[in-house]
């Protein structure tokens, strides 16, 4: 894991979040895209798509040898640097891994965290500097469910306690 965990952080260029959680199967039908590209039309890729190949690449073999790619996590991702789980014998990603979230915005992420932990989604909007469309991008991903199902029961307990005041 150590390997892949510097590997991908510094090596790497190129990351498709999706894709890189994706499973073993769909990884390999994407490279076999790439090589029917650039061997049946003769066409080549470009260098985002031949970047992301290495990675796709090695995620596969990370992946083949037992490892996975874990969701990003608020409370664990760091801006740029893959963390090891050995508990779950995989990889956090990084904040960056996600297509315009530069390393600024990934910073003040971590800062933010270091100071107390977030609250909704609107809260890490607020204490960050990441844009509308990477809070966005960050809730498709899946970044803040946990926290919007602790907020809705939050909602809902209040609810009941405000019903039981009556």
């Amino acid at each position: 894991l150590a390997y892949y965990a510097t590997y991908f952080s510094l090596r790497s260029k190129q990351y498709d979040y999706a894709m890189m959680r994706a499973s073993s199967k769909e990884i390999f039908q994407q490279l076999q895209r790439y090589k029917n590209q650039k061997s049946t039309l003769k066409k080549k890729l470009s260098p985002k798509e031949a970047d992301l190949e290495v990675t796709l690449m090695n995620v596969l073999e990370m992946k083949e040898r037992g490892y996975q790619i874990l969701p990003l996590d608020l409370e664990k991702s760091q801006a740029e640097m893959f963390v090891i789980d050995e508990q779950r014998q995989g990889l956090i990603p990084p904040f960056t891994i996600i297509d315009g979230i530069g390393t600024n915005a990934a910073l003040s992420v971590v800062q933010a965290r270091q100071e107390r932990s977030f609250t909704s989604a609107k809260d890490v909007a607020n204490r960050s500097k990441l844009s509308t469309t990477n809070i966005e991008k960050l809730k498709s991903a899946g970044v803040f469910q946990a926290m919007e199902a602790d907020e809705t029961v939050s909602l809902f307990s209040f609810d009941d306690e405000i019903g039981k005041m009556n």
